[in-house]
């Protein structure tokens, strides 16, 4: 009796899982661990508010760079002149660093692009800029935004896939890269 008994209250604890048919199309987003100084740095970003009254939405200039920092959190050096890339080099337009870790924005050439990461290049001119995000040494580009997330390499509390999208959505907020 007392083992029925402890049966039923395990069947009534387990919870009955519920199944849903999507219809429409699917495409399977790539999941990258980074080193978890990176996650926290990219998370700690795309989870600040833009809020006026915050002391990182407000930048600081000098020169032909602006500054944005969060305090003990990450630095946001955007570079607003910077020389054309070509030669095979690109330009990085936009730094985000902390804790030894930093996720840049870089501008190539399309002509260039294919040494650093696939693009479908068919609607694109030799001549124009293409951004690209690195992170973790590897370049990602917008056509990536929805096919990639990030998470971390090793356990951090409260941990979540950060969608490239998100970390592109948060670089437009400070700025506008001159990229296709």
């Amino acid at each position: 009796m007392e083992q029925a008994q402890t049966q039923i209250q395990t069947q009534a604890q387990t919870p009955q899982k519920i199944y849903v048919e999507v219809r429409k199309p699917t495409i399977e987003v790539g999941v990258v661990a980074i080193p978890k100084k990176l996650y926290n740095l990219i998370r700690s970003f795309v989870e600040s508010s833009s809020k006026s009254e915050y002391s990182w939405n407000e930048g600081y200039r000098l020169g032909n760079t602006v500054t944005f920092r969060k305090k003990g959190k990450w630095v946001l050096e955007i570079y607003t002149e910077a020389s054309e890339p070509g030669n095979g080099q690109g330009t990085v337009i936009a730094s985000l660093a902390g804790n030894c870790v930093d996720v840049n924005v870089v501008v190539w050439k399309a002509r260039d692009i294919e040494r650093v990461t696939k693009i479908e290049q068919s609607y694109l001119n030799p001549d124009d800029l293409i951004c690209t995000y690195e992170i973790d040494k590897i370049h990602y580009t917008s056509e990536d935004a929805y096919t990639i997330a990030f998470v971390p390499d090793k356990e951090v509390p409260y941990a979540r896939a950060i969608l490239l999208a998100e970390v592109i959505e948060k670089f437009r907020e400070y700025f506008e890269p001159p990229c296709k």
